[in-house]
């Protein structure tokens, strides 16, 4: 299983810090980012992070992105990916 390289994971922790759900730095040009803590599991933390679009009234993920950070070893773990607008539904994972 791939964790986020060092990169990546400097950026999702620079996100969580700002301690918000919304961020929306493009005054309008490309769609807020929404990130949450969304449960925790002995010593796991499970993050979303998502786009969101409408359709007919719905809300869109475009796309979603599920994380677990171990917090032992700090790595943030990718397992999940869904994009309403295209029908894409992914799990890497399987929790038991």
């Amino acid at each position: 299983m791939k964790t986020l390289d060092r990169r990546a994971a400097e950026i999702f922790r620079s996100m969580l810090a700002l301690q918000t759900t919304k961020i929306d730095n493009s005054d309008g040009t490309y769609m807020p980012v929404h990130i949450e803590l969304i449960g925790r599991i002995d010593k796991y933390d499970f993050f979303s992070l998502a786009h969101y679009g409408q359709q007919n009234g719905d809300a869109m993920r475009d796309p979603e992105m599920l994380f677990v950070l171990h917090k032992d070893t700090r790595q943030f773990i990718p397992y999940y990916y869904r994009n309403d607008y295209c029908g894409i539904e992914e799990n890497s994972v399987r929790w038991s």
